[in-house]
């Protein structure tokens, strides 16, 4: 029988680098954002590319757009797995802490609001009031009984 030869450490690891650069620079490209600089027409204020740019971004100059009438002080947020929301709950939950807001909160011990995953239920948010200006954890969502306890100018 005959026995395979074994490869020397320095071509696994020279082979192991290879890999990784390839991989890296799969998912690394090039950076859009050296445009050619001869050869260019100026067109228009966002240059030849229009107002996304070669790789259809926003122009630098873009602003946010501004509530008309303040911010909204009544919110329910549905929290979903894996998609950034505990990051957007944790800023409501902050703007609601600083502006002394209403918060319904889930019961103590679940990670869900209104026993998730029916459908959601106000003698299973914590504290029991009549009615919350934020509500931002996971439920699913029924709009006739949001509107028993939420403000009608919920967003």
């Amino acid at each position: 029988m005959l026995r395979a030869r074994k490869m020397p450490p320095f071509f696994k690891l020279t082979l192991v680098v290879l890999c990784a650069y390839i991989l890296w620079t799969i998912n690394h490209p090039e950076p859009s954002d050296a445009l050619p600089t001869r050869h260019v027409r100026n067109i228009g204020p966002y240059g030849p590319y229009g107002p996304y740019g070669q790789a259809g971004r926003m122009p630098m100059r873009f602003t946010f757009p501004t509530c008309e009438n303040g911010p909204s002080k009544n919110v329910a947020f549905l929290k979903t797995h894996k998609t950034g929301s505990s990051t957007m709950s944790n800023i409501m939950l902050r703007f609601a802490d600083t502006h002394n807001l209403t918060v319904g909160l889930p019961l103590e011990g679940k990670w869900e609001l209104g026993g998730y995953p029916a459908f959601i239920d106000k003698q299973l948010i914590d504290p029991q009031l009549t009615q919350y200006n934020v509500l931002g954890h996971h439920f699913r969502f029924n709009k006739q009984k949001l509107d028993e306890f939420m403000p009608l100018d919920t967003k």
